[in-house]
Parts: C-alpha cells; sequence; structure tokens
C-alpha cells in the first residue's frame, strides 16, 4: 500500500484543525497529556 506525501500532510493538518494547534510540537504535546503515543498500548 502507497499513501502520497500530500495525503500525509492533509490528515496531520486535519488533526491539527480537530486539536486546535497550529504546531506539530503543540499536537504532540496534547497527545502526551492523552497517554497517546509510544508506549501506551
Amino acid at each position: 500500500m502507497y499513501i502520497s506525501p500530500r495525503t500525509v500532510g492533509t490528515h496531520i493538518t486535519s488533526i491539527r484543525n480537530k486539536l486546535g494547534v497550529s504546531s506539530p510540537r503543540e499536537a504532540a504535546r496534547i497527545a502526551a497529556e492523552l497517554g497517546l503515543g509510544e508506549g501506551s498500548r
């Protein structure tokens, strides 16, 4: 399966908009606060 870089960018932008953040760093901070990410499984 192949996902184009543009598709990935579109999804990242959508996630950041839903979270109300403007940077990847802010999105990562929120994910960490919610217990999402590495080791969360």
